[in-house]
């Protein structure tokens, strides 16, 4: 199995889930995601914003507050080849 959201994964086939799906959500449990941050928005836009080969090798969710006192929430996402940041609120738009 290659995937790019780990090195192996050997996890159940889930009803209409991909098997890459399966393979980023497997990746997330390992790395510390509960269900509440595997449903977020931040974690449903990562597959439009990984490149190929691209390994997801850990992520932080959080919140913060921007100069101006609004607030917003997004996920960093360290991979083998980049760092990302996810902002739901910038329709998934990624920062480097």
């Amino acid at each position: 199995m290659n995937s790019r959201y780990s090195h192996q994964s050997h996890t159940p086939k889930s009803h209409g889930m991909s098997s890459q799906a399966q393979d980023m959500q497997a990746t997330l449990r390992r790395l510390g995601a509960n269900v509440y941050d595997r449903l977020l928005p931040e974690t449903h836009g990562l597959p439009q914003v990984l490149m190929d080969n691209e390994i997801i090798e850990g992520i932080v969710y959080g919140r913060y507050r921007f100069s101006n006192n609004t607030r917003g929430r997004g996920a960093l996402v360290a991979t083998n080849k980049r760092v990302l940041f996810i902002d739901p609120q910038a329709t998934l738009q990624t920062h480097h």
